[in-house]
């Protein structure tokens, strides 16, 4: 039996997707690895209207093409949706309405058209702003019932643009829109004429999903997405919902001998051999990436360290090889990586204590109101440069990141632990406290 999901919040509410399609199962605004998460079979149809961005990673192009290959029907209208949609018809996602062929033929290009400040899911989304493609509809109507002159809707549009998406409600549209010398008749009366456009699509959408059958498609699989499939895999450990990788990116960032670890089981995955010895890893790792075309590299100065340029050639190369190799586009390594923390350490007491560093974190955002975002970043920066002894591009390579923005990122869901000193440290090799 086909199921349909569908991503919606302020520009159509739960209950009306519902009743235009009854039987759907109703996600919030989809974000970044969401689609992952789904159980779904080919045949199932996944409607996107509505997506988070910019204080939450918005939805990859890659999750899309993603669920496209596995015979996943994808559909875009409204606001995210119709903006995915576009960039994403040529390779089988199907885009609904007006705001989805506006920006499909380049009339539209900036993404904060669709964008709209909301509340919570408690407050059903409520929305606290306009989108401006609205706006434009709302002033290309009142024109053509006469109610604004071409250069009054054109002032309107642009009063509209020159605010901040979460300041662009009606009024405060109108207000400065007089500022541009439109009449306070004409700025306000055009609110008369206010539709919305993006509803309009997405229900149009939902009326036809009964009727949508998938087109099977092809996706390569990059190093990200790989990694994204196995965030998207979560295990709950006493009330917390942890990934494997979760488990990694606190070896990563806790245990003092991963870098060690980071370097064998890199170089086992690019040498195709999983043995123990390190020397001999080095030595095909080596071969095979001169045989690439890979080595020797010309600016040792962007891969090494001064001190690390007078020992033996294969292990300095083994070095940059293993620091490369999570650079886009990248080495699918997270697997490996995962697998090789199960082999050689109590995994599943690893799992516990990622699992109580973030409970410590969601704990302290729920009772106190510290997000990740209120972190003191220098301050938690400057937590790892004295556990690793320095924080630099080569360090954080060493520990399989893949620049400082990804390392903020995943350290930052760790900061409430580091900073209350709840992360002792500990060994892999010995799987204990050191």
């Amino acid at each position: 039996m086909t199921r349909h999901h569908v991503f919606a919040g302020p520009t159509v509410p739960a209950a009306r997707v519902q009743a235009l399609l009854p039987g759907a199962r109703v996600h919030p605004p989809v974000a970044h690895g969401d689609l992952l998460r789904l159980d779904l079979d080919p045949g199932d149809v996944v409607a996107i209207i509505d997506g988070v961005f910019y204080r939450s990673a918005a939805v990859r192009h890659k999750e899309i093409l993603y669920l496209l290959s596995r015979g996943v029907a994808v559909l875009g209208a409204g606001s995210m949706g119709a903006l995915r949609a576009a960039e994403l018809d040529s390779f089988g996602m199907r885009g609904v309405g007006v705001v989805y062929r506006l920006f499909s033929l380049g009339l539209l290009e900036a993404d904060d058209e669709v964008a709209v400040l909301h509340g919570p899911a408690e407050t059903g989304y409520a929305q606290h702003s306009v989108a401006l493609v609205n706006v434009r509809f709302a002033a290309r109507r009142a024109r053509w019932r006469g109610a604004l002159s071409r250069t009054d809707e054109c002032a309107l549009v642009e009063a509209a643009r020159s605010l901040p998406f979460g300041d662009r409600a009606y009024a405060s549209i109108a207000e400065a829109a007089m500022r541009r010398g439109v009449l306070a008749e004409a700025a306000h009366g055009f609110m008369s004429f206010a539709t919305d456009v993006k509803r309009a699509d997405a229900e149009r959408l939902l009326r036809l999903v009964p009727a949508v059958t998938a087109r099977p498609s092809s996706v390569a699989v990059t190093s990200f997405l790989h990694e994204w499939l196995q965030e998207a895999r979560e295990t709950d450990v006493g009330g917390v919902p942890v990934t494997d990788v979760d488990v990694l990116t606190y070896c990563r960032l806790f245990a003092a001998d991963y870098p060690r670890f980071h370097h064998r089981h890199t170089l086992a995955a690019l040498a195709g051999e999983p043995t123990v010895d390190v020397a001999r890893l080095e030595r095909l790792a080596c071969a095979r990436a001169e045989s690439l075309g890979i080595l020797p590299v010309a600016n040792l100065a962007d891969w090494t360290h001064e001190e690390e340029r007078d020992g033996p050639y294969e292990a300095m190369a083994a070095r940059i090889l293993v620091r490369a190799a999570r650079r886009p586009p990248g080495i699918p390594l997270v697997e490996p990586l995962i697998e090789g923390l199960r082999r050689e350490t109590a995994f599943e007491d690893l799992r516990h204590r990622t699992a109580g560093a973030l409970r410590l974190g969601r704990d302290l955002a729920t009772r106190a109101g510290v997000t990740e975002q209120r972190i003191s970043w220098p301050a938690l920066r400057e937590f790892f440069a004295r556990r690793w002894g320095r924080v630099d591009a080569l360090t954080l390579m060493d520990r399989g990141f893949i620049t400082e923005a990804d390392f903020e990122r995943r350290a930052r869901r760790f900061g409430p632990a580091a900073l209350m000193g709840r992360v002792p440290a500990f060994s892999l090799k010995a799987g204990a406290h050191a």
